[in-house]
């Protein structure tokens, strides 16, 4: 069996998603004096969906190798 391992980078860069609405949501209230973490957040809560639509990530540090086991099924 190969020998799998997940590792996790933090990067620094920038990421851009579009994000779209269920029909018929509409935004909170306080939309425009919410802060722009708080707009984040509640279209997160909130969305239907989300693509992304371009990406520049650099500067990348690994913080974590962990092995991944696999476990297999006894019939």
């Amino acid at each position: 069996m190969k020998q799998q391992f997940r590792v996790t980078y933090e990067t620094k860069g920038v990421k851009t998603y579009n994000v779209w609405l269920p029909e018929g949501e509409k935004l909170a209230e306080e939309w425009n004096v919410m802060t722009i973490k708080q707009q984040d957040e509640w279209l997160y809560e909130n969305q239907d969906e989300a693509h992304l639509v371009w990406t520049d990530e650099h500067q990348g540090e690994c913080v974590n190798v962990l092995p991944v086991t696999q476990l297999l099924a006894v019939i």
